[in-house]
């Protein structure tokens, strides 16, 4: 007796076609989930991480006389210990910051400005329990130079960068990003109505404020300020404290 063996079939090419139609159509339903997953996570992250800052911040205040101390970021992380700057040259960001916030006016905006030497060896030396943070994500302030000239102190912007006080450079400081790569802003109380302090995220499209909110002056240094009512608007997470 003879055997009868079907013969093979194989996919014809509209089964084919059919399942990766199927495929695509999962593709597209599925994915904008997992994104909104991961956008989900980041700003949770980034929330976390304002929360974090702030309470390191109000450690630091704790800690010095008198109060109302607020050091720049990118000096959080710096080490109690003085003498590092004298030991070692290539730790000299490591010793207590030489940079803080100087409360301006109603109509004139605070800056980080360099610490007077009395104050600083009198009072930040003897006081500063730092590292108060551990930097996550963080950029180097050259690259924050690069990547976001308008947040800068020289165009009237939040962030100081000063690479020098008294012989101390500073520029090797690393400054903390949040989970999108944008650096946080911090500002220090001025007179009313700036009487508080402010900590904020750019969220994801990395810029002050939203698209309803930003107009076409995304170009001008000072709409980075939180004066023009822009930042903690659209996108943006904060704290104020």
């Amino acid at each position: 007796m003879r055997l009868r063996t079907s013969p093979k079939r194989g996919f014809t090419a509209v089964e084919i076609a059919a399942v990766a139609t199927i495929i695509a159509i999962l593709a597209l339903l599925i994915l904008p989930i997992f994104r909104q997953r991961t956008e989900d996570a980041r700003r949770v992250a980034a929330e976390d991480e304002l929360q974090s800052l702030v309470k390191a911040l109000l450690l630091v205040e704790a800690d010095m006389p008198g109060g109302n101390f607020l050091p720049r970021l990118n000096d959080m992380d710096n080490r109690a210990d003085p003498q590092l700057a004298t030991i070692d040259p290539t730790t000299q960001d490591l010793a207590p910051p030489r940079v803080r916030w100087f409360r301006g006016t109603a109509e004139t905006p605070g800056t980080f400005e360099p610490i007077p030497n009395a104050e600083y060896f009198n009072s930040v030396v003897p006081n500063w329990r730092g590292p108060y943070i551990a930097m996550r994500r963080s950029i180097s302030l050259s690259q924050l130079q690069e990547q976001f000239p308008l947040a800068l102190d020289t165009a009237q912007g939040p962030i100081a960068i000063i690479p020098e006080v008294d012989g101390q450079v500073l520029d090797d400081d690393r400054y903390p990003v949040d989970p999108w790569g944008s650096p946080y802003l911090l500002f220090g109380a001025d007179d009313p109505p700036w009487n508080s302090r402010a900590l904020y995220s750019l969220g994801p499209d990395g810029l002050p404020g939203g698209p309803e909110t930003r107009g076409g002056e995304v170009d001008n240094p000072a709409f980075w300020d939180r004066r023009n009512e822009v930042l903690g608007t659209g996108d943006d997470l904060f704290f104020i404290f």
